[in-house]
């Protein structure tokens, strides 16, 4: 199964020191977000596929295009096009959060009424680096109210540092201590080592407003954890972890399982965090369909993974083996 990523602006009023995105306040256009949707929805016909499509940025929840007879739009406008082309195809949407505002909660809203809970699922990324962790409690809270009514099982993914490493987690715990989970849960202390993520599962009982108590049943927050990363525009002698290497890489070992897409519809192999933004990504007008896409970089992870055996190579830190790949994968670029 395949996930496309798209990346469908640069803008965001987070403004992390860790960011990744390039801030060249580029919008995917509705026209040419309509015709790679066919495309994939073609390619997953042929190879029998349901694939499932993520909207990021920036932030998705600020997106505004006017490239439609319909006027100017938002991520409402993104989501019905994937349902209308895609149906049932699994939607991912990737939101830093806000705290209540009238605008972008209806937006919100409005996409889950458009693609339903069995298709939807929006995911948080909450951490301190976001507005310097001003607004971090109010916006959790907020979060899991807006979201938790429609997708009983909600992922919230947290980066850190050596600086904000005990504080993030206290803010969380303060925040879900509302929600049911005893006041006595020390995340930060669970974390055997800070340099690798982990994984946590926990229940939670109903909170927030009276029609939410109402309405609400079993409950869940997946909360993923991970040191932070130097993006393209931080201070590099930030006190970040480096991540260890601990395992094997999936998508080295298995193939690509992810094709992203920049908003001008450049595209890359992989969602991972370590990857090499020195490296730019693959130009639109290289390869152009999803077929040629998906089947280049089908062949570069297979010369990949034959180099690695012949050359037994190992890697001490996980940055290092992604910057490896990275290399590798855009060597194969013809002139």
């Amino acid at each position: 199964m395949k996930v496309f990523v798209f990346r469908v602006t640069d803008v965001c009023n987070k403004r992390c020191p860790t960011c990744c995105c390039p801030r060249k306040q580029v919008v995917l256009g509705l026209d040419p977000f309509e015709r790679k949707l066919r495309e994939i929805r073609d390619y997953a016909s042929r190879h029998k596929e349901t694939p499932t499509i993520c909207l990021t940025g920036g932030e998705p929840f600020f997106y505004a295009s006017t490239d439609s007879s319909m006027g100017k739009q938002n991520v409402v406008g993104l989501v019905e096009r994937v349902v209308s082309i895609l149906p049932a195809t699994k939607i991912i949407i990737k939101t830093a959060g806000w705290t209540p505002h009238s605008v972008l909660d209806s937006r919100l809203k409005r996409v889950q009424a458009t693609a339903g809970e069995d298709v939807l699922d929006v995911r948080l990324g909450f951490n301190l680096f976001q507005n310097l962790g001003s607004d971090a409690q109010e916006r959790l809270h907020h979060m899991l109210e807006l979201i938790l009514p429609y997708q009983p099982t909600m992922r919230v993914e947290s980066i850190y540092d050596q600086t904000n490493f005990d504080q993030l987690f206290e803010v969380i715990r303060s925040v879900l201590a509302a929600w049911g989970v005893p006041t006595d849960l020390n995340i930060a202390a669970l974390i055997r080592n800070p340099n690798i993520p982990y994984r946590f599962e926990i229940p939670l009982q109903c909170a927030g407003s009276t029609a939410f108590r109402q309405n609400c049943g079993e409950m869940t927050l997946v909360l993923d954890t991970m040191p932070a990363y130097c993006g393209l525009a931080c201070d590099s002698v930030r006190p970040f972890f480096e991540a260890e290497w601990f395992r094997p890489c999936p998508t080295i070992e298995f193939g690509p399982e992810h094709i992203m897409y920049n908003a001008d519809l450049s595209f890359f192999h992989c969602n991972d965090s370590f990857a090499d933004y020195a490296v730019p990504p693959f130009p639109a007008a290289y390869l152009e369909s999803v077929e040629s896409q998906s089947a280049f970089l089908e062949r570069r992870f297979r010369a990949l993974r034959r180099t690695m055996r012949s050359r037994r190579l190992r890697f001490r830190k996980r940055r290092e083996q992604c910057i490896f790949c990275t290399s590798f994968i855009h060597s194969g670029i013809q002139a």
